[in-house]
């Protein structure tokens, strides 16, 4: 039989500003395409723990878990006998238009065989991912693209809710496994995903029609949270919706095995990145991803109420990610996964501590009657400066007596009403809004009132709720 020429497609995709190649797929029935394949370890950058011995055979494994088509558990078990069709050294041709399950089990088996002779644990046939290939297969033939499906969502919507790692769709012209997996393999991009030891399950679809082979592989790792790969894995699919790409897989991966960056270095630029911004995400569902990716729980109610309290008054998401970095959760998850935790730094003036930002934020809304998360430099300069040891009377100042203030125009009874708003936390009362207007009638300036208010019982006590003293 005729070998067929097998083909792959290279394109270059930017993730998060940087350029990481993406291997895409186009054309028809001329060889295998690689699509959208997230596993992620890279060769020899770990050891593999009791590697069986070369030249273990299949059959010197275990006989007790063969798969059955009738299996539906998501975990299934090795196929480790040598399959009937490979037996008698032929394969049973199909109709038009039919799944080819035979093919697909000898493909599994032959893999399965290579990964033994590379000393790379063999992998486990599982039945919800062995669906999710057999309508990728057939969904292939229908329209050749290699990261979307016929009705135009992305190819890993074939399995919703799945943790899905890797992907790869082609199509030959034969349905010979073997020669199909070798010519695979002499591929490096394609290899890393056969081979890659952090992948333990897999699914092999096989659609064949008018005298080709369509083919689809999906693979899972047996524990995403616990490996540094598990983790990368877990920013793509949580952070950005969506499975990784191998190119990028493997960037982030080495980053963190190499000491070269944190878990809150790589978890902060997925969260800091254009593809998330892209997302555009209410305060809401920005936490929820936080809290899922960060802490892998759902967030309670005052928790919620906590973090959107800060994005309201000032606080920026660059700021409220930083916080996460610190939780007992986020680190625990980087222990567990082999990595440093690290902590999230360069942060702007307003992200670094979110009380002294909402009291910026308060004199905004007090003396100024607008919202300060509309004026992010603003924020970052009045910040700076309590940062850098301004005292909290001058700040207060600054915006009492600032150029934006003074273009209110205030009366004397408006700019009174503004003193009890901003430093004793209330309205004016009718007694001491006439006892001020007094003072200002009898001669006092505006500097005098503000004085005696700034330094009050009742603002210091404000103040101190943020954090602040003075």
């Amino acid at each position: 039989m005729k070998k067929a020429t097998l083909v792959l497609f290279l394109c270059m995709l930017v993730v998060f500003q940087l350029a990481v190649p993406v291997f895409a797929g186009g054309g028809a029935a001329a060889g295998p395409v690689i699509s959208e394949s997230t596993s992620g370890a890279l060769p020899g950058t770990q050891e593999i723990s009791e590697p069986l011995p070369a030249g273990t055979a299949l059959e010197d494994l275990t006989a007790a878990n063969a798969v059955t088509e009738e299996a539906e558990a998501p975990v299934s078990s090795l196929i480790i006998e040598e399959p009937p069709a490979l037996q008698q050294g032929t394969i049973a041709p199909l109709a038009a238009g039919e799944q080819d399950i035979s093919s697909a089990k000898t493909f599994f088996y032959e893999l399965n065989k290579a990964r033994i002779a590379n000393k790379v644990p063999p992998l486990e046939w599982a039945a919800t991912l062995h669906t999710g290939a057999q309508v990728r297969a057939q969904e292939y033939h229908t329209l050749p693209k290699t990261a979307i499906r016929p009705n135009g969502t992305p190819w890993h919507t074939v399995l919703p809710g799945q943790s899905i790692t890797g992907h790869v769709v082609g199509a030959s012209a034969y349905n010979n496994p073997t020669a199909t997996i070798a010519e695979w393999l002499q591929q490096k991009s394609i290899q890393l995903i056969l081979l890659d030891p952090n992948v333990s399950s897999i699914g092999v679809g096989c659609y064949a029609i008018n005298g080709s082979w369509y083919w689809a592989l999906i693979t899972s790792m047996a524990t995403p949270n616990a490996t540094a790969a598990g983790f990368v894995s877990r920013m793509y699919t949580v952070a950005l919706g969506r499975p990784a790409e191998q190119p990028g897989h493997l960037y982030w991966l080495q980053t963190l095995l190499t000491g070269t960056a944190t878990g809150a270095d790589v978890a902060s630029r997925f969260f800091f990145s254009e593809e998330f911004a892209g997302r555009k995400l209410s305060n809401a569902a920005f936490l929820e991803t936080l809290y899922t990716t960060y802490m892998n729980r759902a967030s309670d109610p005052a928790g919620q109420a906590y973090w959107t309290q800060r994005l309201d008054n000032g606080v920026g998401r660059p700021g409220i990610v930083a916080q996460f970095t610190k939780s007992t959760e986020f680190v625990t998850l980087c222990l567990n996964s082999g990595i440093e935790a690290g902590e999230v730094t360069n942060l702007d003036p307003r992200d670094q501590y979110p009380e002294l930002t909402m009291f910026v934020h308060r004199m905004y809304l007090q003396c100024l009657v607008r919202n300060g998360n509309q004026d992010v430099s603003g924020l970052n300069y009045w910040c700076a400066q309590l940062l850098g040891g301004t005292s909290v009377p001058n700040i207060a100042y600054g915006f009492v007596f600032s150029n934006e203030m003074n273009s209110r125009n205030l009366s004397d009874a408006e700019f009174l009403k503004v003193m009890y708003r901003a430093f004793m936390g209330r309205e004016a009362d009718a007694a001491g809004l006439a006892h001020w207007q007094a003072v200002l009638n009898s001669g006092a300036s505006r500097t005098n009132v503000f004085n005696s208010f700034v330094y009050s019982t009742e603002f210091r006590t404000i103040a101190s709720k943020f954090g602040l003293a003075f």
